[in-house]
């Protein structure tokens, strides 16, 4: 391949046809009826150019944003095209990235680690050659991020962790790129370098389309583009932005002295200076007039005339670091790939080994991810703490009552909230960290940065030892300092049955934590779904004392099995009679006390083994849920 070939990206030219977005609306009297957002919209951006999508509040730019990228895909009618094509979903996602409104960084990670990451999970591998080291390098000094790359994300700046954003997205050099208000929450110093950022991007030939919220008039000038959306969703400008005043200027439009372009056609939009809203949609075709978008220099005579001697080009861009160092990153870009296993060429007949090399390679990338992540984090050490120390108060107040015959009652309350303490602490710590894994997921997964299977498998391995040396020191501390008895097999099967609880809870906590954002929501309705199971966990009423029409309830009931479990790990397995300082003791007999609880027959792997399908098919629900949840947005 040539390397002048190289120079510039081969972008992805994007156009859209009647692109129409509803949305269910609840009206007063509790009926649904469809709110348009778009109303059949059309246009087109091209390779090489810098685009804004502006507009008022609620006038639909992210939802047109969502809809050409791909990020959402039900309610939308109309047609996109790539390259003159059909868009294929598939391979377009492949070759574009979306960078949303909101930063979901990893904040744990230093801007290299979060690079070096990055660029393992896209070029699948696990370790990195000195070219990929190079290119990053190459991206993070052109951004400005170089000498900051060993300072922590949850550090930077908001201007640093935009640029962040979009250096993690252009290792695997994007075609086309999508951005939701890069500006958003910046000041307008921060907001100038992101959008000088963007505007270096666009001259490299990519084509970079960004919804903008406001926009000041030197600002303006940055981007080749202009699409203009109104209040009810429709086009009221599509054309080069040195071209605006001209086309407002033919309608008898004049934009005052001194006042903002993109202010002025914005209150257009909205009737500030009589309705001339609807006249503009007519006059642009609601976005298919190209009149406005015709140019002596379109994509076509820049890319023929790049590599001519004599071309002049603008000081701004023989500074920028796109003649710097193009050169430099094509020829590692080039080298890199001819010198990388190449799956697809050794595997075209096996592509099952292609499936599994990639997802393990995946797995072990995003496993040690998150264990750094994780390692780093502060809530693990008051995880560890608070199962101390409930332990220890437990172990205080109840200490040596596992001995003793006349406290069979009070021991018997005290396995059941030892087991209801770890149920609620292992669910309520997913309740509160797997709603802001799924802000970070939805983009790197969106992008292609791996596969959710991948993702969820190391999320639940790295997390699994943590919960082990959790539940193993709460189980200690208790067991020992309450009196239960100390015989290895005993203590054995009595952690082993806590932590397939605590796994179990988790799950139910990842869960609720899918389907609810709020974590308020998440919270209330994981205590409404736990307490019926309590209920039914054969302490606070037998199952013989039970209507039968709810019986089958303890069947069901994880709660039950597992504390059936438990209480056979204390009192079954041939425990000799419990000592009795007292004249009376209601039962010295361990077998009388399982009688007496409807739990005659050690059942203890019966149990076990409903706990661990009860856990199974819960992971299960909650990947298929995540995985939907995903799909939808």
């Amino acid at each position: 391949m040539e390397l002048n070939s190289m120079l510039l990206n081969e972008g992805l030219d994007l156009k859209f046809e009647d692109l129409t977005y509803k949305v269910n609306n609840w009206t007063d009297k509790f009926k649904i009826e469809k709110k348009i957002i778009l109303k059949g919209v059309s246009g087109a951006f091209y390779q090489g150019q810098l685009c804004a999508i502006i507009g008022c509040s609620g006038s639909g730019k992210s939802s047109l944003l969502n809809a050409l990228s791909g990020y959402k895909t039900s309610g939308y009618s109309g047609t996109i095209f790539i390259n003159n094509k059909p868009q294929e979903l598939k391979s377009f996602k492949k070759q574009s990235c979306y960078i949303m409104q909101e930063d979901q960084l990893h904040v744990q990670l230093t801007v290299r680690e979060a690079m070096e990451f990055a660029s393992k999970l896209k070029c699948l591998t696990l370790s990195l050659n000195a070219n990929k080291l190079k290119m990053i390098d190459l991206i993070l000094e052109n951004l400005n991020l170089l000498k900051i790359q060993d300072t922590a994300t949850v550090n930077l700046s908001g201007g640093e962790r935009r640029k962040l954003s979009i250096a993690l997205e252009l290792i695997h050099n994007p075609s086309i790129m999508f951005f939701d208000e890069p500006t958003s929450g910046l000041d307008s110093l921060s907001a100038n370098q992101v959008l000088g950022t963007l505007r270096e991007l666009a001259n490299t030939g990519r084509n970079i389309i960004s919804t903008i919220h406001q926009v000041s008039a030197s600002q303006l000038k940055i981007f080749d583009i202009l699409y203009v959306l109104t209040p009810s969703g429709q086009c009221i400008y599509h054309g080069f932005t040195s071209k605006l005043l001209d086309y407002l200027a033919a309608q008898g439009l004049r934009c005052p002295l001194y006042h903002n372009t993109a202010d002025y056609i914005i209150e257009i939009s909205l009737g500030e200076y009589g309705d001339h809203a609807e006249k503009l949609v007519k006059y642009i075709k609601n976005g298919k007039s190209s009149e406005w978008l015709k140019n002596t220099s379109q994509k076509d005579l820049v890319k023929a005339n790049m590599f001519k001697t004599d071309l002049k080009f603008p000081s701004i861009f023989l500074d920028s670091f796109v003649f710097r160092n193009c050169i430099t990153l094509a020829y590692l870009i080039s080298a890199d790939q001819s010198t990388g296993v190449n799956i697809n060429d050794e595997c075209q007949d096996r592509q099952l080994i292609k499936y599994i090399y990639n997802h393990l390679i995946q797995l072990v990338i995003l496993s040690h991810r998150c264990t750094v992540k994780t390692l780093r984090e502060k809530f693990i050490t008051t995880r560890l703490l608070v199962h101390i120390i409930v332990s220890a108060v437990y172990g205080w107040v109840y200490f040596g009552v596992g001995i003793n015959a006349s406290f069979i009652h009070d021991n018997l309350m005290l396995l059941f909230f030892s087991l209801l303490f770890i149920m609620y602490t292992a669910s309520s710590s997913m309740i509160i960290n797997f709603p802001l894994e799924i802000q970070i997921l939805s983009k790197e997964h969106f992008n292609q940065w791996y596969s959710l299977l991948s993702y969820y498998i190391s999320f639940t391995i790295v997390d699994l030892p943590i919960q082990v040396l959790c539940t193993f020191l709460y189980c200690v501390v208790l067991y020992y300092f309450t009196g239960q008895p100390l015989e290895w097999p005993r203590f054995g099967l009595y952690t082993l049955m806590m932590l397939m609880v605590g796994l179990l809870s988790q799950t139910i906590g990842m869960l609720m934590g899918t389907l609810f954002n709020d974590l308020r929501f998440s919270t209330i309705l994981t205590s409404f779904l736990l307490m019926p199971w309590m209920m039914f966990g054969g302490i606070f009423i037998k199952i013989s004392d039970t209507p039968e029409i709810f019986r089958w309830l303890f069947d069901i009931s994880f709660m039950k099995h597992a504390m059936e479990g438990i209480v056979h790990c204390v009192y079954g397995l041939d425990r000799p009679r419990l000592y009795c300082p007292k004249i009376y003791c209601y039962s010295t007999s361990p077998s009388n006390i399982l009688k007496d609880l409807d739990m005659p027959v050690n059942k203890y792997w019966f149990n076990f083994i409903a706990v661990t399908t009860i856990y199974l098919l819960l992971k299960v629900l909650t990947y298929l849920v995540l995985k939907k949840k995903l799909e939808i947005h």
